[in-house]
């Protein structure tokens, strides 16, 4: 499964997400529809998984220490937000309330398709941190690991 790209949407008045009907499809084969919500570690936006995809990330979250509080602040975050939802037969998600309050959400969002999962933005929020992706000739090092990518 491979949840890419960027879609522009509106949340309806009741707080569901129409999933975009080019991944519709491939949700429902991979995991029935069942999907799993939770936040993004920094709180500027929401995660969404499709479950198996989610329990697979559980899987390596749960293996943090709970007693390393960089460790632990991941671990608590990851699950302690995280909500099942399912798609209903019109392709919407409802997303919890006390999420979209979390981080902002109202009405105008940002889906982005993170490969395994999608990022679920304030619209606002998204236009900020996308300018801030962007990096200026000088601004930023390069890693190591990046020296060798060629995309």
């Amino acid at each position: 499964m491979s949840l890419t790209g960027l879609t522009m949407l509106a949340l309806d008045a009741k707080g569901r997400l129409s999933i975009p009907a080019r991944y519709r499809a491939e949700i429902e084969q991979s995991c029935q529809g069942n999907m799993v919500f939770t936040v993004q570690h920094r709180g500027k936006s929401l995660l969404l998984y499709p479950r198996h995809h989610f329990q697979e990330a559980e899987r390596k979250v749960n293996r943090l220490s709970d007693f390393d509080p960089a460790e632990y602040r991941i671990k608590y975050l990851f699950n302690s937000h995280a909500m099942e939802v399912e798609m209903d037969g019109s392709g919407r998600v409802l997303v919890p309330p006390v999420l979209r309050e979390l981080v902002g959400i109202d009405k105008k969002v940002a889906l982005t398709g993170q490969s395994n999962k999608f990022e679920i933005w304030n619209e606002d929020t998204w236009q900020q941190e996308r300018d801030r992706f962007f990096i200026k000739d000088g601004e930023v090092g390069v890693s190591e690991k990046l020296k060798d990518l060629h995309l």
